[in-house]
Parts: structure tokens; C-alpha cells; sequence
């Protein structure tokens, strides 16, 4: 997203995230910038979980009923 820049270690993991306020231009504007850098922390907290088939989720839900 324009406007946000990720400061990263050596290694290449992000650690800061800069956000240039001068190109917003509306409280919409700073509520999707925080929206898309929440949204990069769910994934990279989340990152190495298991993943499963819709198919199985949803078989796993109707055996509930």
C-alpha cells in the first residue's frame, strides 16, 4: 500500500512499520493503513499453522449438529 514502508533486521523480518502521513488526506485514509498493518500481523502470527480443506472443515461442522 502506498504510503507505508516496513523497516526490516538483517535477516529480512520486518520490525517497524513508517507510515508517511503526508499522503493522507482523510481519517478514511489512516483506517485502511491500520486496517492492512493489522491485517500483515494476523498473517505473520498465524504463519506455520496447520491449514485444512474447506471439505473438511465443513464435514468436521456438520457432524456437530
Amino acid at each position: 500500500m502506498e504510503g507505508i514502508s516496513y523497516l526490516t533486521d538483517d535477516a529480512g523480518h520486518k520490525k517497524a512499520v513508517v507510515i508517511d502521513f503526508t499522503l493522507l488526506k482523510d481519517r478514511d485514509s489512516l483506517t485502511e493503513i491500520l486496517e492492512e498493518i493489522e491485517d500483515e500481523i494476523a498473517v505473520e502470527l498465524r504463519r506455520g499453522e496447520p491449514s485444512f480443506d474447506w471439505s473438511e472443515v465443513k464435514a468436521g461442522l456438520m457432524e456437530k449438529d
